[in-house]
């Protein structure tokens, strides 16, 4: 996702001696969408025009974005992913899901059309600071999951928020793995109690 002055100016000034962006890119526009009737397919169909809309720079983040995720999925089976940061791996910050209606889950890993289409259903959440996709692998139950995620730098906070949302995990991006909020939660009372008997 690093991107240039250099290649940000030329993609809008139109220079010619910077290649296409969108010469590899793959947006599944109106006309590469299959015109089936099923409700997945016409959520996809709408999603797709409403896409066409879309700056050809915002347009250009979401295909580097997913590109990112497909490969940092297929090799460690997960990744967080900001729109304006990339990759948040190795970040002293937390992955806490908080919007448990946006949650999808896929028997499959996502293909690049779903990918788009869910980036694109969530574009206004997605843009907030602190705000990420959370692409990951539910081994006990062999889904792929999407989610959108809040990154706080706060153990505390993040620890509140994935009590708040019933979540029963949150991810520590720095170590690379998965927090139970019960364990921090029983952590934090048996600390108290030492505190308390000092």
């Amino acid at each position: 996702m690093a991107n240039t002055g250099r290649d940000v100016t030329a993609v809008i000034h139109g220079a010619d001696s910077w290649a296409n962006p969108l010469a590899s890119t793959r947006f599944p526009f109106p006309e590469s969408v299959s015109s089936t009737s099923t409700t997945a397919e016409a959520k996809c169909q709408e999603v797709a025009q409403w896409a066409v809309s879309l700056p050809i720079l915002l347009l250009f983040t979401i295909d580097r974005t997913i590109a990112l995720a497909l490969a940092l999925h297929a090799i460690t089976g997960g990744a967080t992913i900001s729109l304006c940061q990339g990759s948040l791996a190795g970040q002293a910050r937390y992955a806490v899901s908080i919007y448990p209606d946006r949650t999808l889950e896929l028997p499959s890993r996502p293909s690049h059309a779903q990918l788009f289409n869910f980036i694109v259903i969530n574009l206004t959440v997605l843009l907030l600071p602190g705000h990420a996709i959370g692409i990951w692998m539910d081994t006990a139950r062999h889904m792929h999951i999407l989610d959108v995620v809040v990154c706080p730098t706060e153990l505390n906070r993040a620890v509140e928020l994935g009590s708040q949302f019933n979540q029963r995990s949150i991810f520590d991006l720095a170590a690379e793995r998965e927090l139970s909020i019960s364990n921090l939660l029983k952590l934090a009372q048996l600390r108290e109690v030492e505190i308390s008997h000092v």
